[in-house]
C-alpha cells in the first residue's frame, strides 16, 4: 500500500530541492549558506550537488519536469530574496503538489502503484469536511490572539496572571483529545516591568489544561474555552461585585472530575449558557489557581473585561 505524500515526498520534493541547490551552487553559495536557506545539513547538499536526475520510467514525466521547474524557481527566490523568500517557497512547493494531486502527475503515478483505486479517486484532495475543519481551528487561534490582546489593553492585567503563569486554552465544537484544543506554549508570562509575554497560541499544547477542559466536556458539554487565573481576595470581591456565579474549592484540580460532578449536580449551579468561575484555594506547595469556564470564547474576554473593570 502506497500513499499519495510518498509520491511527493521521493522523488518530487527530493528533486525540487536539488535543483534549487544546484541553482544556487552556481550562483556561488557555498553548500553551508545552500543548506542555511533550504534548512537541511550540508552533507544534504553535498548529496543534492551530485545527484544526476536519472530518467525513471516508473515516474512521470510531468512530476519530474515539475519539481525542475519549480527548484529553479525556488532557486531564484533565495537567491534574490535570501530567508525572507522561504515563504514564498513553500507556498510555490504546496500550490504545485496541490495542482499535481489534481488529477495531475500523483494522480496518475499513484494509481499505478494502486489499481484497485477507482477512477475518480479524490481521497488525498481537501474535502467539504477539511474545510470547515480548517476555518474553525483559524477561528480559535484568532480568538486566542484576540483574548491575550484585550487582557494585555487593560491596566490590571497582572491581577489575573499566576506566578507559574496565565493559562487559556479553547477546544474545537467536537474535541475529543488534546489535538483538538488550543493554547498558548509555555502560557502567559507575567514581566516586572513591560507587557506579559506569551508566544503565538496552537494546538496541542497546555496538556494539564486540555485533560481538565475534556473532563469538564464530559458534565458540561456546552463548554469550549477554560483559563486558569490567580486566586486572590482582590478576585473574590470582584466575583460578588460583578455578579459572576462562582464556587469555591480546596484542592479543586487534586480531585477534579469528582468535584465537576458535584458542581453538575449543585442545585444552585448557574444557567448553562453563562460563564462561571471555580475559586480553588490550593492546596500545601501549590499556587491557588481558579478556573474561568466559557460556552464561548468571548466569554472569557467578557468575563476578564468584568473583573478588571
Amino acid at each position: 500500500m502506497r500513499f499519495p505524500c510518498e509520491i511527493i515526498s521521493e522523488p518530487f520534493l527530493a528533486r525540487l530541492r536539488s535543483d534549487a541547490a544546484k541553482y544556487l551552487y552556481k550562483k556561488g553559495y557555498s553548500q553551508q549558506s545552500i543548506a542555511d536557506l533550504l534548512q537541511v545539513s550540508q552533507p544534504i547538499v553535498s548529496s543534492y550537488l551530485k545527484r544526476k536526475h536519472n530518467t525513471n520510467s516508473e515516474i512521470p514525466e510531468i512530476i519530474l519536469r515539475e519539481a525542475q521547474q519549480i527548484g529553479t524557481q525556488i532557486g531564484e527566490i533565495l537567491d534574490t530574496q535570501g530567508n525572507e523568500g522561504i515563504p514564498q517557497s513553500i507556498s510555490i512547493a504546496c500550490q504545485s503538489c496541490k495542482k499535481l494531486r489534481q488529477g495531475g502527475g500523483t494522480c496518475y503515478y499513484h494509481k499505478l502503484l494502486n489499481p484497485h483505486l477507482e477512477e475518480n479517486c479524490t481521497r488525498c484532495l481537501t474535502s467539504e469536511k477539511l474545510i470547515v475543519l480548517q476555518i474553525d481551528r483559524e477561528n480559535i487561534i484568532n480568538q486566542l490572539q484576540l483574548i491575550f490582546k484585550n487582557l494585555i489593553n487593560t491596566t490590571k492585567y497582572n491581577y489575573l496572571i499566576p506566578e507559574i503563569g496565565l493559562q487559556i486554552v479553547i477546544g474545537t465544537s467536537d474535541m475529543k483529545s488534546q489535538d483538538d484544543i488550543a493554547g498558548f506554549p509555555g502560557r502567559i508570562i507575567k514581566r516586572k516591568t513591560g507587557l506579559p509575554s506569551t508566544e503565538i497560541p496552537i494546538f496541542s499544547t497546555s496538556q494539564t489544561m486540555s485533560k481538565l477542559l475534556l473532563i469538564t466536556r464530559k458534565y458540561f458539554p456546552n463548554i469550549s474555552g477554560l483559563a486558569g487565573i490567580k486566586t486572590t481576595e482582590w478576585l473574590i470581591e470582584k466575583l460578588q461585585e460583578t455578579g459572576i456565579s462562582y464556587f469555591e474549592y480546596q484542592g479543586f484540580d487534586k480531585n477534579y472530575e469528582n468535584h465537576m460532578i458535584e458542581l453538575r449536580e449543585n442545585n444552585d449551579f448557574p444557567p448553562i449558557n453563562k460563564p462561571f468561575v471555580v475559586v480553588d484555594q490550593g492546596s500545601i506547595g501549590f499556587e491557588a489557581i481558579s478556573y474561568v469556564f466559557a460556552e464561548k470564547p468571548n466569554d472569557l474576554t467578557k468575563v476578564f473585561d468584568l473583573l478588571l473593570l
